[in-house]
């Protein structure tokens, strides 16, 4: 430091560049980047197969749901029509 002594302006320099390095590396450090914004973007694609996942179950759910519809009106008819003898035997049909 004894011989940038006679250099104020050299060292104001070298000064600032340091500075400037630092303060370069904290906000390079900061930011998302690197292995870290790779781990955000698989945990982000996985949400994206559990809803795709959960998608294709609500269709087959309504799907089976419409099945067991069209069989309980199934069976609701064969019921009537249990019901529709019963009542025609009662009477005399």
């Amino acid at each position: 430091m004894k011989m940038l002594g006679p250099w104020p302006i050299l060292q104001l320099m070298f000064g600032l560049s340091i500075l400037g390095g630092g303060v370069w590396m904290i906000f390079k450090g900061s930011e998302k980047t690197g292995p870290k914004m790779l781990e955000d973007k698989r945990a982000e694609w996985r949400a994206y197969e559990q809803l795709e996942h959960i998608e294709e179950n609500s269709f087959k759910q309504v799907q089976l749901l419409a099945e067991i519809k069209d069989q309980m009106r199934a069976n609701g008819d064969a019921i009537k029509g249990l019901a529709s003898a019963i009542w025609n035997r009662r009477e005399g049909v």
